[in-house]
């Protein structure tokens, strides 16, 4: 229809056919004023529509509280001029607001002290313009909730607050890209395109773990399973936080040894800095206990972490983790003195390296320096080659059990991603000595002060 018939005020009812985008519920001859237009830089004109009373009383008091929860607007909706058409006004604008105003008293919803704009839309529209121009029909990459709640066996008490949690999660994961939530607080519609990328559900899973009413029994399946996505030789398959699910599990008493191990060294494969994206002050102090008192790691390995960590706790925001933990760390009076004293001293003069590092990090330094006789005595020493003599038969059958859902990674092999790989193995940059940060070294040269060390740097 002509745009010009259309202007601000004028009563319009919604052409047979047209749906909510988000809801998929069919609004055909719903009524409404006109209370803004606007025209993108595209060329495209998009017309808000306020619903008169009629159509809000006949709204189902569900529908307004499930809109309220996901932070969309159900006082009206945005349109293109051709899915409206002039109607008679069945009401009044006042009578409108009366309505809305009863609405919000006995549903007791989000308030809305103004009529609905294009501004107040702006998050569900961009999250539907997103949702239509980045669908591909034949992209097999979908992340499926319920899929992903049935194999993890999620207990039904926490299914809803755990699809609440990844839609804030997707939020935040939006808010720290570009400085505001982009697409609303809970963009649901968005969860099945985007959590497909590891980085992305790591936000998400992120969320999980915050989320007050989630049991600690869901919490630490999906913390697990966030661990279980990263794959340094893939792109985008290394989860944000990563090292956030390995403290909460630390922290649940649920973490292995094996599993820490793994993890550390994807983060350091994969050469993101900062390598600890994502961790907070809780999470750290939670796998600063775990690895303080962790009865089978030897001395050696625990001390080189303990100077691996402080070595990566580099920038402003990671310096309020280090000067909380590594004081605490050169007081810990469950290491002996000598390992606090050998600790200090290695961050003070900027050794590189103090301890032993595990064998899987060990291994890997000699495949990158091509010392292939160490690397064959290091997984000797892993007993490697009984650890990767599995019936191949018994692997099928388990994976016809378990459906993959992204973003779980097809764990082939560098050959899945061979220029990745191959870009890494060049760059020769595994291991690499990193210097602590400054604070690290003055507060090394501290303790070793209270120890009546002196130490030159």
């Amino acid at each position: 229809m002509d745009d010009m018939r259309l202007q601000s005020g004028a009563t319009v009812r919604v052409q047979p056919g047209i749906r909510h985008p988000g809801l998929h519920i069919p609004l055909d001859g719903w009524h409404g004023r006109i209370t803004d237009m606007q025209q993108f830089d595209d060329g495209d004109v998009y017309t808000a529509v306020a619903w008169d009373s009629h159509t809000l009383h006949a709204m189902p008091p569900e529908l307004i509280r499930y809109c309220c929860d996901v932070q969309w607007e159900w006082r009206g909706w945005v349109f293109t001029p051709d899915q409206l058409t002039p109607a008679p006004p069945r009401d009044s604008a006042a009578d409108a607001a009366q309505a809305v105003a009863d609405i919000v008293a006995k549903l007791k919803p989000l308030p809305g002290d103004s009529q609905p704009t294009l501004d107040t839309m702006r998050p569900l529209l961009l999250d539907v313009i997103e949702w239509e121009e980045g669908v591909d029909e034949e992209d097999p990459e979908f992340f499926d909730v319920a899929l992903f709640l049935d194999v993890l066996r999620i207990a039904d008490a926490d299914r809803q607050p755990v699809h609440d949690a990844l839609a804030g999660g997707l939020a935040a994961y939006y808010r720290q890209q570009y400085g505001t939530y982009r697409y609303g607080k809970r963009p649901y519609s968005l969860i099945p395109h985007k959590l497909t990328s590891a980085p992305v559900f790591g936000h998400a899973a992120l969320a999980v773990l915050a989320h007050p009413t989630i049991s600690p029994e869901s919490k630490q399946t999906i913390a697990y399973f966030a661990c279980q996505t990263a794959d340094p030789f893939a792109r985008d398959h290394m989860p944000y936080g990563l090292i956030s699910f390995v403290s909460f599990l630390a922290g649940q008493h649920a973490l292995t040894l094996e599993l820490f191990r793994g993890v550390m060294l994807a983060l350091e494969l994969a050469n993101g800095r900062p390598q600890f994206a994502g961790w907070s002050l809780p999470h750290a102090a939670q796998l600063s206990a775990w690895l303080l008192a962790h009865p089978h790691m030897p001395r050696p390995e625990k001390l080189w972490w303990l100077w691996h960590i402080g070595v990566n706790l580099d920038g402003q925001y990671f310096a309020k983790i280090g000067k909380v933990i590594i004081p605490a760390w050169l007081r810990e009076p469950t290491l002996s003195p000598a390992t606090r004293r050998e600790l200090a001293t290695a961050w003070a003069q900027q050794t590189p390296g103090v301890g032993v590092p595990p064998p899987n990090w060990r291994l890997m330094q000699a495949t990158f320096t091509g010392d292939l006789e160490m690397a064959e005595a290091i997984a000797a020493e892993m007993e490697l080659e009984a650890q990767l003599r599995v019936d191949e038969t018994d692997i099928l059958d388990d994976l016809s059990k378990t459906p993959h859902i992204p973003p779980i990674p097809d764990h082939h092999g560098p050959g899945d991603d061979p220029v990745g790989f191959l870009q890494m193995m060049m760059g020769l940059r595994f291991g690499a000595h990193t210097r602590p940060p400054a604070y690290v070294c003055s507060l090394a040269m501290a303790a070793l002060a209270e120890m009546g060390e002196e130490v030159v740097g």
